[in-house]
């Protein structure tokens, strides 16, 4: 102030500080780790860029499912997912609930036992865990591409063995993994796997898997499912290792000859797709850290929109080379896929061979906006090239936000096959380029049913709970409980014989490719109009083709089911009609190849008086009874692996359809099929016998008996509704256990009455006091149903009772709010 007021002063002010036109990063020069110098593919894939960009990952998990890992490596150590309850908690207490003893960090699957160690010669796991999240700036060893990220520790197998991926993928879902990296696979598609991963994928877990290193094309699994990230390997010259898979199915590549990683109290190089796939999953730890939440598909997208070309494999990986900095900066446009409609041009809501159609694909851009944007069908990349897109749609100067496609259109060429089929989509987002596979049915065979809690797969050949064991190109929900993670059926499939020969789809005397029956031209599976409150598909086949050597059939089958029933069953009807000259005596039997976690501590179950055979394991239990009337002839429990190892042949399916129900049941734990099998008879030319059976589940098994009887109870209306055959009387009064009980809104109270009587059911507290008289009238002979709404009823134990003048009975419900 003094100094402004003198004479010849015009300003003055403190001198400004002034800097370089230079950011300097957080990543303080090259990390100190000694032997950072000979992992060449961490400069490859620009990690000291990213670093840049994200120095700390710590808040991301990364489960390595593998054959242990060094836990004591002191590369590792401080990179180890830490169960925070189990190290606060007591040894030999399962302190968080979650079933595991001890699992401070990570668990052993193959010893069953919270030391997921690395023992032995067995360095992959270690060297894949190095290679995605080894410290950095320790003063030791190696670098991984993830700075400060977990490892979840995961042993699964040991030597080059994987025997229980499955249970080690469910672990790492429920226990808070973001990724799951999956250095293993086989060329064999697996329905437990494949369910497994569609639960990681609902619950927001990203999966990447190696495409294996055999230099084929074929799909190579867990990494050729569609919802997996599949990861081929680059060599030092940044071009595909000759070794590698590679194919439509492979979503990035990743470098994976000589890399230099953890091992077993050492260090060392190793090379195969196996490495390349924990790097991928690195920089997907380095993408969630800088957008926590984003959803598997995001992730995806963001790392093969930020590749590299790889110049000697534009069409044999879909992206290119995996580039850590262009997928970790979150400022970028990015394009994820959310859905796709497919609408067929004669409006039947069924693409045929040889049809034009049209698809719209729903997009949400993320990051940063686009000037342009191209969306292209394509078909030229693929292998199968049933399809030929034309279409194409162009964005400019797009903000983040939902993009929505015009129709493209594609035509499914005239020799298409039936089934699913990919197609190609081209995308390029400014000068981010990628190629999406999507799968496009074409006149499915199959459809699913909506059954209450439960889905069921049912087809036009036979099959039910459909698993396509032969070609594994087809992937269908099967049978499933909607709150389950995986399904309870490997594969089932509806049996006929006429005491000499067998018609039926499950497997075979030689090498499993047993399908007699073949869908009737026109007899496509279509969804037929039931009910107000029922779902219901029609198809016909028969089975003639190899005639005399099949029974002479045909089948128009009707499966029924009640989305908004109250419990998990799904009703069968085969409508068998004689289509050659002559008359024999016929068994028709239901097939299946039960898998309900672990698959092999199953047993089976057989209930005369619900005519039930059922399967029960550690995750539910599963099975299939006869609603209509015929004796039973047969019903048997199938050790599969003495009884189905050496194949499944006529004679054998035979003898347990006539042979009676002696083997019926087992309590012995171990992988079981079952067979139930009825006698409807002699059947003549043209003649029509109608046997009908219902599909039942449940999530423990009085869960399923409950089903089982509201089965019953439903098809004593139906019959009596539509009388399409004769009524189904119950032989006896009974009430059935409610369902679902424990309730919190409403419960199902089914009863069963072999003449016209007068009902009361009434409604009790837990000290006998009346609550509601529930039913108080004269009812027909015949299964009946009511649902008790709880609404205006308190959380306790109540009972209701059931009483005419011949009978009277009570049973337990819990209100549970």
């Amino acid at each position: 102030q003094s100094l402004s007021e003198l004479d010849g002063v015009e300003a003055v002010e403190v001198a400004p500080e002034r800097h370089t036109a230079i950011q300097k990063p957080e990543l303080d020069g090259i990390p100190n780790d000694p032997f950072i110098a000979y992992q060449w593919h961490l400069d490859r894939v620009a990690a000291w860029t990213a670093w840049d960009v994200v120095n700390d990952a710590s808040d991301v998990t990364i489960a390595i499912v593998d054959i242990g890992v060094d836990l004591d490596h002191p590369d590792l150590v401080d990179a180890l997912w830490t169960n925070t309850s189990e190290a606060n908690g007591q040894n030999g207490v399962d302190d968080d609930g979650n079933g595991f003893i001890d699992d401070l960090h990570g668990w052993d699957f193959y010893s069953d036992d919270g030391d997921p160690n690395a023992t032995g010669q067995d360095h992959h796991g270690t060297h894949c865990a190095g290679i995605a999240a080894a410290t950095r700036n320790n003063q030791l060893g190696v670098s991984g591409i993830a700075p400060g990220a977990k490892i979840m520790a995961l042993r699964a197998g040991s030597g080059n063995s994987i025997q229980r991926g499955f249970e080690a993928m469910l672990y790492a879902v429920d226990n808070g993994a973001d990724i799951i990296s999956l250095s293993w696979g086989g060329n064999i598609f697996s329905i437990l796997e494949y369910d497994v991963i569609e639960y990681a994928i609902a619950h927001g877990v990203t999966l990447i898997a190696a495409a294996g290193n055999s230099g084929w094309q074929y799909e190579y699994y867990p990494a050729a499912y569609e919802s997996v990230i599949a990861v081929s390997a680059t060599d030092t010259e940044d071009q595909l290792w000759n070794a590698s898979n590679r194919g439509y199915w492979v979503d990035i590549a990743a470098p994976g000859v000589d890399i230099f990683s953890t091992e077993i109290n050492s260090y060392d190089y190793q090379s195969g797709t196996s490495m390349a796939t924990p790097l991928v999953a690195g920089v997907a730890a380095l993408v969630l850290s800088t957008e926590p939440g984003l959803s598997p598909q995001a992730v995806r997208a963001r790392l093969t929109q930020g590749t590299n070309p790889i110049p000697n494999a534009t069409t044999q990986v879909m992206s290119g080379r995996v580039n850590a900095y262009r997928s970790a900066v979150s400022s970028k446009p990015t394009m994820v896929l959310n859905s796709m409609v497919v609408t067929d041009n004669n409006g039947d809501g069924i693409v045929e061979p040889g049809q034009f159609f049209d698809i719209t694909l729903d997009f949400d851009l993320i990051g940063g906006s686009a000037s342009s944007i191209l969306v292209e069908a394509l078909s030229f990349v693929l292998p199968d090239e049933s399809l030929e897109g034309s279409g194409a749609h162009v964005w400019v100067d797009q903000q983040p936000g939902q993009l929505i496609t015009p129709a493209l259109p594609v035509i499914a060429r005239n020799n298409t096959r039936r089934g699913t089929h990919p197609l190609a989509i081209s995308l390029r987002v400014d000068e981010r380029r990628d190629t999406l596979v999507v799968n496009i049915p074409i006149d499915p065979p199959y459809k699913t049913h909506d059954a209450s809690n439960m889905e069921v797969t049912v087809t036009d050949f036979g099959a039910f709970g459909y698993f396509d064991y032969l070609y594994y190109t087809e992937t269908t929900p099967g049978l499933r409980l909607l709150d389950q993670p995986v399904g309870y059926l490997f594969h089932g499939s509806l049996m006929v014989t006429d005491g000499d020969n067998v018609s039926d789809n499950a497997y075979g005397s030689d090498d499993n490719d047993r399908h007699d029956f073949l869908t009737v031209n026109g007899g496509n599976i279509r969804e037929v109009e039931g009910q107000h409150d029922q779902q219901v598909f029609e198809a016909t086949y028969y089975d003639i083709t190899n005639f005399p050597d099949d029974t002479g059939i045909r089948i128009l089958q009707r499966s029924i089911s009640y989305p908004d029933g109250l419990g998990n069953f799904l009703i069968i009807e085969y409508h068998i009609t004689r289509i050659v000259s002559g008359s024999e005596n016929y068994n028709v039997g239901l097939y299946a190849d039960w898998d309900i976690q672990s698959i092999n501590k199953n047993q089976v179950y057989f209930d005369e008086g619900r005519r039930l055979s059922y399967t029960t394991g550690e995750a539910g239990a599963a099975g299939m009874m006869v609603l209509s009337d015929e004796p039973i002839s047969g019903s048997k429990a199938i050790d599969n692996v003495t009884e189905l190892g050496d194949g499944f042949t006529d004679d054998e399916k035979l003898e347990i359809m006539t042979g009676g129900t002696s083997s019926a049941q087992s309590a012995i734990r171990r992988d079981w099929s079952s067979l139930l099998a009825v006698d409807i008879g002699s059947l003549s030319l043209d003649e029509t016998h109608t046997v009908i059976f219902a599909l039942v589940a449940g999530e423990t098994a009085n869960h399923l008996l409950a089903s089982a009887d509201a089965a019953r109870a439903t098809f004593g209306r139906y019959t009596a509704e539509n009388d399409p055959y004769s009524e189904s009387i119950p032989t006896s009064f009974s009430l059935s256990s409610a369902y679902p009980n424990p309730f919190n809104a409403t419960t199902q109270i089914n009863f069963a009455l072999p003449q016209r009587s007068n009902v009361t059911l009434t409604l009790y507290d837990l000290l006998g006091r009346e609550v509601q008289t529930l039913v108080n009238t004269t009812l027909q002979a015949g299964y009946h149903t009511h649902s008790l709404d709880a609404n205006s009823l308190v959380s306790g134990v109540y009972f209701i009772r059931l009483e005419t003048s011949e009978f009277t009975d009570t049973k337990k419900i819990i209100l549970m709010r």
